[in-house]
């Protein structure tokens, strides 16, 4: 049978945006009836801002419809109608339950889903009418009073009743109430078979049970056979241990006999004297006692390291073998006295024996969102592998342990150039020997041979978001099948709850040798820490104020403050100041608010569901204090006292800042000729614009990044005089004045919002728009949108650089009046609430605040578009991996619609696999929005432009964590990619260690 033709165009319709069966019953009240006449209205957004895409990736106004009755509907049997009568829908064949989604974009062109007619967000009516034998009919419609950006009209679990909903849901069934949308599918990865720990056995017939050395008590042994048992001719010794040593023997150290026998489960005690631990010197106190029967063979054994004065060692009996540093002894009895919560661990210890020890050694660790411990195995020493977990802080890396504590090599300052030029060359020589089994060059599939190994080396990771524990190792180690999965058991009997760990991957050819092996030790795919996470600690800090839920969609209106500790519903794109953020809803590491908290020093964390946690809900409305670390977060109730003073101490300190601002500039600057000096007359986003007209991009792996032709930037001298004209310096600085300017939100707010008004009532000087327009004519044309993009000369000041506090605008000289309407928008944005709170609070001074306008031609037919930081932001030492955040069409990286993600990925240079995906974009359903050529050409574009402005800006490599941030397009259906923007990146300086470690 032959299907219609619109049949089949539903068909393709419902494969690219898939139509939920949601079946509801007819005859729902309202105009609803049955029969055909059960299509019904259920989600209107009248401002999208990148909430939903059209199949261009354009960001239109969207009408939602579903089929709530049995039958197909036909849409030609419908018009939907603004406040002009409209022709019939076009013929779309509509499934019982199904969900079409039309565009109120005027682009009727575009397809059959996309309407002759736009909404107005300021308030609107849509009439959806049905034409049946006897004529038509009303059967549904919906009216509207202001619908900010992203706000959608949707109807919820099958009512009649309209709700607005900071979610869209445009594609998919409303649901039960207004909330976000499920997250994006997780990359695809990779599943091995299950394993399944055995049941913990002690040792037999005897097992070590509790031990007291410091100060010197007793050894407690216990009989785990099933009989009694004779004890002549066991033995405990005592022995000193380190690195490069083996394994104490039957005849090293002090020998403690054991005498008499032994009921089964029975225990019993030998005096230690000091005598016997003489040789445990204090602090290391390194060493291991071992159990040995009467023909030597080894029983049991422990080795310890930095023992806590009057702490006593006890072995856990369910599960057996798990030893923990206790408070108290209990000789004869079972060992059930409390666990010592902390220890001073040093620089490194031999095992996790107290819950303190892993945070202590992951302290100082630079990874975001992780808390990671390193671990050295050193598999050499006969009887059996000698371990090490070692302190992020003092030992960034395995080689900096081997190096210093096995080889004895000097302790290298990395921030000295000679020795951190020393240090490379002998981290290159050891990875060479280890990781890559003396090969400088080594396969992928290369296996290391047991032979060719003396160190195996992993971390134990704690991924915060999920509450995963991984053990992993570096993606370049070559270790074999074998040597992965003993490294496994050995690196975790290091810890203190081996069965929580699960190994991780790090490579494709990791993950082919493990399918050798698999089912043989727990294996999870290299994805697994992106998946189900729950928390996001994005920013570390410190914060103390009133902690407040506002929803999103009422923070414009909000009274903000650093003194408010503030929990929102979603991810805003603009915040006034804080004194902590925590949104319910995920972030992603470039998101303006994001940026905004890194360049205020404020504590910013996301926690889904947070108001409802048992951590903050008991909490809000009181005084708290907020700590967000790398690795996690904490909140409680707080003194007057302490936030006092912590607030004291968040006021900057020395002479304000004072941007330079040159007004003896000009007219149109053509920005070829122009370059980063220029920031004092042109502003930063310019000055830096023009900077890429003079780099020189490589062809990367497909194809050279371009920048937009025929810039030029309107001088901050225009704005100046605009300013002073519009009566809006006069008006400032009366309000400034007045002592309420600073002391009261309201007055601040009202002040503020006058001298926006007058400029934007003031005219533009006529000879300058007409010079503006006359430029805008010659390189674009009369019916070409331009981009008016704001230029500060506030930018990349110590400390701030004022990304997303401005705006920018779009115009076009046949719509006339629309650029000197977009000129007054961008210089009035100066002056907007946060923009002030913001440069007040780093001191810059309002005086020589000025605002240039960077102009090119506005981006059209968006495929994608990025932004890329070139360091990685979840780890700021490493610069060999670039962050990359991309998403479809028009939909904003940096300004996402609530329930909105891009595409995160991780670009590793020179590894494999290049690119380690963290999230897939809401619109990609699944797949990748860049290929892997593309990023590549991206990751060349910002390698070149980080050199370029790295010469300008730190020609003497002063900062060893300089970074630039771009923002690229790829457009039309070439995918050509375009670099829109470049600045220096600043990272936080709780993100960076106080060493200059970096690789």
């Amino acid at each position: 049978m032959t299907r219609p033709a619109s049949s089949l165009r539903v068909a393709r319709l419902n494969a690219a945006f898939p139509i939920a069966a949601l079946i509801l019953a007819t005859g729902c009240g309202g105009f609803h009836t049955p029969g055909p006449s059960t299509l019904r209205l259920t989600e209107v957004m009248a401002s999208n801002d990148g909430a939903y895409l059209d199949e261009e990736g354009e960001a239109e106004d969207f009408v939602e419809l579903l089929n709530t009755g049995s039958d197909v509907i036909d849409l030609s049997d419908f018009s939907l109608s603004d406040s002009v009568q409209r022709d019939r829908l076009p013929s779309l064949l509509l499934e019982p339950g199904g969900i079409v989604v039309l565009f109120a974009d005027d682009q009727v062109e575009q397809g059959e889903r996309h309407l002759p007619f736009k909404l107005s967000a300021g308030g609107e009516s849509l009439t959806l009418r049905y034409y049946g034998d006897s004529g038509h009919r009303v059967v549904d419609e919906v009216r509207w009073e202001g619908l900010e950006p992203n706000e959608a009209l949707a109807r919820f679990d099958g009512s009649d009743d309209w709700v607005r909903c900071t979610w869209a849901s445009a594609g998919r069934a409303n649901g039960a109430r207004c909330g976000p949308p499920p997250a994006p599918p997780p990359p695809p990865d990779d599943v091995f078979a299950a394993y399944t720990w055995p049941a913990p056995v002690p040792t037999t017939p005897l097992t070590l049970s509790e031990l007291a050395l410091s100060p010197a008590g007793f050894i407690e042994v216990r009989n785990t056979s099933p009989g009694t048992l004779p004890l002549a001719g066991y033995q405990v010794r005592i022995a000193p241990h380190g690195p490069n040593q083996p394994w104490p023997g039957v005849t090293d150290g002090v020998g403690l006999p054991l005498a008499g026998s032994l009921a089964p489960g029975a225990r019993t005690t030998v005096t230690v004297a000091p005598t016997d631990t003489a040789l445990l010197a204090q602090p290391l106190f390194e060493g291991v006692v071992s159990l040995f029967d009467a023909g030597g063979v080894l029983i049991d054994r422990c080795d310890f390291m930095r023992w806590p004065g009057g702490a006593a060692l006890a072995r856990a009996e369910n599960p057996a073998g798990t030893w923990r540093f206790v408070t108290a002894t209990t000789p004869d009895g079972p060992n059930t006295a409390p666990v010592l919560p902390s220890r001073d661990v040093g620089s490194y210890v031999r095992h996790l024996y107290t819950p303190g020890d892993y945070e202590a050694l992951a302290r100082d660790g630079t990874l975001v969102g992780q808390a990671a411990v390193k671990f050295l195995l050193d598999v050499d020493v006969a009887g059996g592998p000698l371990g090490y977990l070692l302190g992020s802080e003092d030992f960034p890396l395995h080689f900096d342990f081997v190096d210093q504590i096995f080889a004895g090599g000097p302790d290298l300052d990395r921030c000295d150039a000679a020795m951190n030029a020393e240090h490379r060359a002998r981290w290159t020589a050891f990875s060479v020997a280890e990781y890559y089994c003396g090969q400088t060059q080594p396969p992928e599939d290369l296996s290391c041979t047991d032979d060719q190994r003396r160190y195996m080396m992993g971390t134990l990771v704690h991924h915060v978001g999920p509450d995963l524990h991984t053990l992993e190792m570096v993606s370049g180690d070559r270790a074999s099948a074998a040597q992965m999965v003993r490294t496994f058991f050995d690196g975790a009997a290091l810890s203190d709850d081996p069965r929580r760990y699960v190994f991780r991957p790090q490579s494709q050819s990791a993950v082919d040798k493990l399918r050798t092996v698999e089912g043989q030790l727990p294996i999870v795919g290299r994805n697994a820490p992106f998946v189900g996470i729950h928390e996001q600690p994005l920013n570390p800090g410190v914060a103390y104020g009133t902690l407040t839920f506002i929803p999103t969609r009422d923070l414009a209106t909000a009274t903000l403050g650093p003194r408010v500790v503030l929990i929102t519903d979603s991810v805003p794109n603009d915040i006034g100041f804080v004194g902590g953020l925590v949104t319910e809803a995920l972030q992603t590491p470039l998101a303006h608010v994001n940026v905004l908290s890194q360049n205020r020093g404020t504590p910013n964390l996301a926690v889904v569901d947070a108001r409802t946690r048992p951590e903050f809900a008991p909490l809000i409305g009181q005084l708290v204090r907020l700590d967000v670390t790398d690795t996690g977060f904490s909140v409680r109730a707080a003194e007057l006292s302490e936030a006092q003073a912590h607030w004291a101490s968040l006021i900057p300190s020395g002479p304000p800042q004072s941007p330079a601002r040159d007004i003896s500039v000009r007219g149109i600057q053509d920005l070829r000729f122009r370059g980063f000096g220029d920031l004092p007359s042109i502003g930063g986003k310019a000055a830096q614009f023009a900077e890429l007209y003079r780099v020189v991009f490589p062809a990367g792996c497909s194809q050279a990044a371009l920048v937009p032709d025929g810039a030029f930037a309107l001088p901050v001298a225009h704005y100046v005089d605009h300013f002073q004209a519009s009566g809006a310096q006069a008006l400032l600085t009366t309000a400034m004045a007045d002592a309420r300017f600073d002391d009261d939100p309201l007055f601040r707010r009202e002040a503020l919002a006058s001298v926006r008004a007058a400029i934007m009532a003031h005219p533009v000087e006529p000879v300058f728009l007409g010079q503006v327009e006359q430029a805008i004519r010659e390189r674009y044309g009369e019916d070409t949108r331009v981009r008016l993009r704001s230029s500060s000369n506030t930018e990349d000041l110590a400390g701030f650089n004022g990304a997303g506090l401005y705006v920018s605008e779009a115009a076009q000289l046949s719509d006339a009046g629309s650029v000197a309407l977009a000129l007054r928008t961008v210089w009035a944005s100066l002056w907007s609430e946060r923009a002030q709170d913001e440069r007040s609070f780093f001191r810059i001074e309002p005086d020589l605040v000025a605002m240039g306008v960077l102009v090119h031609a506005a981006f059209v037919s968006e495929e994608g578009s990025g932004i890329i930081v070139s360091r990685s932001l979840h780890d700021a030492t490493r610069s060999d991996i670039y962050t990359m955040n991309v998403q479809r069409g028009e939909a904003s990286v940096a300004n996402p619609a609530p329930g909105v993600s891009s595409e995160q990925f991780d670009y590793r240079w020179g590894r494999v696999p290049r690119r380690v995906f963290r999230a897939y974009s809401t619109f990609s359903e699944g797949e990748p929005l860049v290929s892997e050529d593309e990023a590549c050409d991206m990751a060349y574009a910002v390698r070149a432009i980080h050199d370029h402005f790295r010469l300008l800006i730190d020609p003497t490599h002063a900062d060893q964590y300089f970074a630039v941030e771009v923002e690229v397009k790829l457009l039309d259906a070439t995918r050509r990619l375009y670099v829109k923007q470049a600045r220096p990146y600043p990272f936080a300086t709780e993100a960076l260690p106080a060493d200059c470690r970096s690789f």
